[in-house]
């Protein structure tokens, strides 16, 4: 089976989805199985060339890494956080990703090895329309990876836009006018595009059954499921003279709203807590989230992206880790991936969370669950933990509920089956 992926994330870019597509391509070539996958140069997250990038990693290079993997690299637009500049970079790779796929279809047919099924991720949205057309136009079966429960998101593009000071000029009132109308767009051209496809994939079981009875489109759910190699953190503490330690490691932008959380640890302050934080990541919010520390003089370090294999000490660092989520609906359909290494890492979650991943932490017993968007629920819950530190022990919880799911082996697996059955082909 030959894969064509439209993805706008890959290696040696570090996050969750270049993580997922590692997990899956490994087993997709494991299996003899060829894929070929059409991206931009590395420069997420910060939207420059990653210092990393070599010459086989830029705009219009071609590489065979390994055999059976192919890596067209289409052209790209270097951005900033704000999101007209990232949609101006998005809209540079679509159209790169459009002449770059039909020439990976066309040396593929050339050959001998012709692509058998298209498969985009989204985000970025501008993935699954331009695997929509190259599907279309090669008359390919169509398979969409689904992260977070897109285009519903959309709907919330009112709370994307950073605060600004003073009144809001009339160009700034043009642009959101005009990001609005977009978004309203985009969002239905996903929608079509899921209704066209043959098979959507997702990260949960309750977005994959909205997503079905939406669309009509088969929907199923492969969860990310990292490696049990992450280390059992929870080491016993001296905790009768130092503060309740809090780790936040992941996105600081606009889907999480960690000034929720900050919010929280100045009133838990007040109350007597003695807390402390770290937070690790970047993103949009993470300026905002840095000035209001400062101006409320509380005790949250800031550090820089970490790589996966390198949290070990943060989560020993660790007395509970927080996992955290805007109020919004769309977010009930997202288990984030940094609740699932909290709970190989056996650590206390504080879940700031609803829905699916939520009921993973009650039925898991892995932490507490707080209401998103209540800063003065996470508040007393810090309290309680600091009075009593016995509260966030955990000792072989996580692994217990994790183990009784599907091994990453079995999942990439059932990944591979469900897309072999779209693109006709045995599963093999």
């Amino acid at each position: 089976m030959h894969l064509l992926l439209i993805s706008h994330y890959w290696e040696p870019e570090q996050g969750v989805p270049q993580r997922r597509w590692r997990w899956l391509s490994d087993a997709l070539l494991a299996a003899g199985h060829h894929l070929t996958v059409v991206c931009p140069p590395p420069h997420y997250p910060g939207g420059k060339l990653l210092d990393e990038a070599t010459d086989d990693m830029t705009a219009g290079a071609v590489a065979h890494p390994q055999p059976g993997l192919t890596i067209y690299r289409t052209g790209f637009r270097p951005h900033d956080k704000s999101i007209t500049s990232r949609i101006l970079g998005q809209a540079t790779v679509m159209a790169s990703s459009l002449t770059t796929g039909r020439r990976a279809l066309a040396d593929a047919r050339t050959a001998g090895t012709p692509v058998d099924a298209v498969v985009c991720t989204v985000p970025a949205l501008p993935s699954a329309y331009v695997a929509w057309a190259l599907a279309r136009r090669a008359k390919l079966p169509l398979v969409v990876e689904l992260r977070d429960a897109w285009p519903e998101i959309l709907d919330y593009t009112d709370n994307w836009h950073d605060g600004h000071r003073g009144r809001t000029s009339v160009m700034r009132k043009a642009k959101r006018t005009i990001f609005t109308a977009m978004s309203t767009t985009a969002g239905r051209l996903l929608m079509r595009t899921m209704r066209d496809a043959d098979l959507i994939i997702t990260t949960t079981e309750s977005l994959a059954r909205l997503r079905q009875e939406q669309t009509g489109t088969p929907a199923v759910a492969v969860m990310n499921t990292p490696s049990p190699k992450i280390l059992d953190a929870n080491d016993p503490h001296d905790t009768t003279t130092r503060p309740l330690r809090i780790l936040y490691a992941g996105t600081v932008g606009r889907a999480q709203g960690l000034d929720n959380a900050l919010v929280a640890l100045h009133h838990a302050r007040n109350q007597g807590a003695d807390l402390e934080m770290r937070i690790i990541g970047g993103g949009a919010h993470l300026q905002r989230l840095k000035d209001y520390a400062a101006a409320n003089d509380l005790p949250v370090e800031f550090f820089s992206r970490v790589p996966f294999n390198e949290m070990d000490a943060n989560y020993r660092w660790a007395d509970t880790v927080l996992v955290h989520l805007q109020p919004w609906l769309p977010m009930e359909y997202t288990i984030p991936s940094k609740l699932i290494e909290a709970m190989w890492a056996e650590k206390h979650v504080t879940g700031v969370l609803a829905g699916e991943a939520a009921q993973i932490v009650s039925d898991s017993g892995i932490g507490d669950v707080v209401t998103p968007g209540r800063p003065e629920e996470l508040a007393a819950l810090w309290q309680r933990l600091a009075a009593d530190r016995t509260l966030t022990a955990r000792s072989g919880t996580g692994a217990r509920y994790l183990s009784a799911l599907a091994s990453p082996e079995d999942s990439a697996s059932t990944w591979i089956e469900y897309v072999a059955r779209v693109a006709g082909h045995d599963h093999r």
